[in-house]
C-alpha cells in the first residue's frame, strides 16, 4: 500500500533491465491508481510523505480501504521493481520488513493488522530504524494522549502497586511491580529490539536470568552441553545448583570445534549453552554451524552475548533460540547497575520464562531499569569507538 504515492505499475515478474520500475518486458497488471479508480483520492493525496504512509499501514490513521486491489498486488515484486529509483531508498528497509513478518501479498496483510498497535509499531520501528536510533527511542515514545506529559525519557515508576478503576481490569495491564512495571517493560522492549527479538525480559543480575532460564526449561535428568571455558558464575550455577541439587547433567566441551558439540549430543540433551567470545579468554565459536546441527532435535541453543553486545552480533539471526546478557557490562556501561536480560522470539518459551520471572521475583528494579535504558542510548557510539 505504501507504493501508491509513486503510481508504480505492478508486474507478474521482476524486470531485468537496470532494476527499473518503468521498463521491462514483463507483463503489466493494472496500476494501483487504475485498481482504485473509484476511490475519492489516492494514498499519495491523503498521505504525502513516507512517515504518514507508514502510520497509515500500521493502523494509526485509518485512511480508507483498498480490498478490491488485493488480488492484483504482490508487495515483494513491487518493492523489487522500485529499488532502482533513488527517491525510494527508504523502502529497502520496508522490503526487509515485509519479509520479517512473512508478507508476500496483500492477502497476508491481516497477519500484520491483527497485531495490537504497540506490537505493530515496535515491529515496524525495529526494521526501519538503525541500531543507534533503536537504542535511543524504542520503549521511550512520548505519550501525547490525555493525561500524558510528552516526556521523552520514561519516568521511574517506583510504585509497588497500581490502582484499578475497574475491579476486574488492571490499569494498562499493571497490578503489581513484580509482575509488571512500566519502566522495566520499556527496557524489555528496547532489549528485544536491539537483538531483533520479539520479547525481552530484565532480571536482577545475569546469573538471575540464567537461573530463571534453567528453572523454566530443565528438569532432573536433562543434559546441558556448555562451552568449556564458561564464565565462572555460570559454571558455579550449573555445578553446585543444577547438577548437585537437581541432577542435571553437564558436559563441558571445546565448542570452537563443531564436531565436539555434535559428538556430545545425547538423547536427553536439552540445552547447548554458548559464550562467544568467552569471559575472560575471548574464545569464539560458530553459532550458525552449531545451531544447524541441533535442528530437529528439540535442543535449545542459548548464547551469552554479553561480551560482543547486539551492536556487533545478533545470535538469533544466526540460528540461536535464546540470548542472555549481563546488562552490568556493555549494555549499561557505567558500572553503576547490576542486571541481566533474556531475549527470544518463541511465544511458548517466553510465556514460561515470564511465569518464572514473576514466580521467583528475580526482577530488575525500576531504578536499575532506568539506568540501563540510559546506558543503552550510547551503546552504538561506545561499541563503534571500540571497534
Amino acid at each position: 500500500l505504501l507504493l501508491a504515492p509513486w503510481n508504480i505499475p505492478y508486474y507478474t515478474e521482476f524486470p531485468q533491465q537496470n532494476n527499473s520500475y518503468s521498463t521491462g518486458r514483463a507483463q503489466k497488471k493494472r496500476s494501483f491508481e487504475e485498481c482504485c479508480a473509484k476511490e475519492k483520492g489516492t494514498l499519495w493525496e491523503r498521505s504525502p510523505d513516507l512517515d504518514s504512509a507508514c502510520n497509515w499501514i500500521i493502523g494509526i490513521r485509518p485512511y480508507g480501504s483498498y480490498e478490491r486491489c488485493l488480488p492484483q498486488i504482490n508487495l515483494t515484486i513491487c518493492l523489487k521493481n522500485i529499488m532502482g529509483n533513488p527517491m525510494n531508498k527508504k523502502l529497502e528497509s520496508l522490503y526487509q520488513l515485509i519479509h520479517s513478518i512473512s508478507i508476500t501479498t496483500l492477502w497476508d496483510i491481516p497477519k500484520f493488522l491483527m497485531m495490537n498497535r504497540r506490537r505493530k509499531k515496535d515491529l515496524f520501528k525495529r526494521n526501519i530504524m538503525k541500531f543507534e536510533t533503536k537504542a535511543i527511542h524504542i520503549g521511550e515514545e512520548p505519550k501525547f494522549k490525555e493525561g500524558g506529559s510528552g516526556d521523552v525519557v520514561i519516568p521511574v515508576h517506583l510504585s509497588s502497586t497500581f490502582a484499578r478503576k475497574k475491579m476486574d481490569k488492571p490499569t494498562h495491564g499493571y497490578e503489581y511491580s513484580r509482575t509488571g512495571n512500566p519502566t522495566r517493560n520499556a527496557l524489555e522492549r528496547r532489549l528485544a529490539a536491539l537483538e531483533d527479538a520479539k520479547f525481552g525480559l530484565a532480571f536482577a543480575s545475569g546469573v538471575a536470568a540464567e537461573t530463571v532460564l534453567c528453572l523454566s526449561l530443565l528438569k532432573s535428568g536433562d543434559h546441558i552441553i556448555a562451552s568449556g571455558d564458561l564464565y565462572s558464575g555460570t559454571r558455579r550455577l550449573f555445578n553446585t545448583v543444577f547438577n548437585q541439587n537437581f541432577e542435571v547433567e553437564i558436559s563441558y566441551v571445546d565448542v570452537r570445534e563443531v564436531k565436539n558439540v555434535k559428538k556430545a549430543i545425547k538423547s536427553n540433551t536439552r540445552l547447548v549453552w554458548l559464550e562467544t567470545p568467552t569471559n575472560p579468554l575471548m574464545r569464539l565459536c560458530d553459532i550458525k554451524a552449531i545451531s544447524e546441527i541441533t535442528e530437529g532435535k528439540d535442543i535449545i541453543v542459548v548464547v551469552d552475548n554479553t561480551f560482543m553486545s547486539p551492536y556487533f552480533q545478533k545470535p538469533l539471526n544466526l540460528g540461536a533460540n535464546i540470548v542472555v546478557h549481563s546488562t552490568t557490562k556493555f549494555l549499561n556501561g557505567h558500572s553503576d547497575s547490576i542486571g541481566g536480560a533474556i531475549m527470544l522470539s518463541d511465544d511458548k518459551t517466553y510465556s514460561a520464562l515470564k511465569f518464572y520471572q514473576n514466580t521467583t521475583g528475580a526482577i530488575l528494579s525500576p531504578f536499575d531499569s532506568f539506568l540501563v535504558l540510559r546506558g543503552i542510548k550510547n551503546l552504538g557510539n561506545k561499541d563503534g569507538k571500540t571497534q
